[in-house]
């Protein structure tokens, strides 16, 4: 540890003297220098592994009271993530590890909690925190900061953290194969029933399409709808539906009956509409991926009659042509005129 430096040596001796008291032997020193690795380091790729925050303060709080020296502890860490991370991307290499068979094994096995993409990260974090022990008075604070930052990559906005995330979904996800077929079916169903571009309205595609109805399709009502909208957009976002994620943003849920959805847009999103009976087929693809519904979907656009005064609100609705008198006599409100007599030449 001392790395040919017989300063490092005598600080390091130092530290075992008081931390073994009168006598100074192996045991000591294996406790001081961390070595060989132990079950420490395993211990905390496992905390790490499953994100417990909680765990890290713990592990370090002990191995501080312990009197183990921080900077030592976290070479060897470095020193365990790196033998993972070739445990990880070259398997069957067990002789470019000083290792004995079982821990080979034991490697082997914890290996497979992280992907090689987290080792990476975790690795650069841990190199960082060594980096910054040269300068800091508080090398347990750099410790605790770079294994915390490892158990929560949400809080990484760089490229590698948004890759830890999605790998870590991945990994805990765990879909089993037979899951995966059914979620294609699923997706693929629709496809025999989707309209032409020639067909009419939105009306009769929803008709000629088979509404399948869940088995608790009952439990889904307006309040449950207003609440998971949000959990909506994610999905058709999910889905490569940004232009239907886009509009729906501004939607709000009118009403549901359990067979129609009414979405109600504000006057100045009314184009809204349009788009949403162009893709009614993809919403309702993930309606029934999030509430196991499929339901005809109308749309409305809403507005204040007074815009000064309570916010009540109108539903928008096409009026019957009017008669010639009664359209000469909205020309003349509107421009304040009055028809002249005979009209002249």
């Amino acid at each position: 540890r001392a790395e040919g430096s017989a300063r490092d040596a005598l600080s390091l001796l130092d530290q075992a003297t008081v931390l073994g008291g009168q006598a100074v032997d192996e045991a000591t020193v294996r406790a001081l220098l961390g070595a060989p690795r132990g079950e420490v380091q395993f211990e905390i790729a496992d905390v790490v592994a499953v994100g417990d925050v909680r765990g890290i303060f713990e592990v370090v709080d002990r191995l501080v009271l312990d009197g183990r020296d921080v900077r030592n502890v976290t070479n060897e860490t470095i020193g365990h993530f790196r033998d993972l991370l070739l445990v990880k991307t070259a398997p069957g290499q067990e002789d470019l590890l000083d290792l004995a068979a079982d821990a080979y094994e034991d490697l082997r096995v914890q290996a497979e909690k992280f992907s090689a993409g987290e080792l990476a990260r975790i690795l650069a974090l841990l190199l960082a925190a060594q980096n910054d022990m040269r300068w800091t008075t508080s090398p347990r604070l750099s410790l605790e900061l770079a294994l915390i930052r490892a158990c929560l990559p949400d809080t990484d906005p760089t490229p590698a953290g948004v890759v830890a995330r999605l790998e870590r979904l991945e990994r805990l996800a765990n879909l089993a194969p037979e899951t995966v077929v059914v979620l294609e079916e699923r997706i693929e169903a629709p496809a025999p029933s989707v309209a032409t571009p020639a067909a009419p309205p939105s009306d009769e595609a929803a008709t000629q399409m088979p509404v399948p109805q869940a088995a608790d399709a009952g439990s889904v009502d307006v309040a449950m709808l207003r609440r998971s909208w949000g959990a909506l957009i994610d999905h058709l976002g999910q889905l490569r539906q940004p232009i239907l994620r886009a509009v729906l943003e501004s939607a709000t849920v009118a009403s549901f009956d359990g067979e129609t959805l009414e979405l109600a847009f504000p006057p100045d999103k009314r184009f809204g509409v349009q788009k949403v009976q162009d893709r009614q087929d993809e919403l309702q693809q993930a309606l029934g991926d999030l509430f196991g519904i499929a339901p005809r979907i109308t749309c409305v656009v809403r507005e204040s009659r007074e815009p000064g005064g309570a916010p009540s609100v109108e539903i928008i609705e096409e009026e019957d042509t009017p008669s010639d008198d009664e359209a000469l006599r909205r020309v003349q409100e509107m421009l304040g005129a009055t028809p002249l007599e005979g009209g002249g030449d």
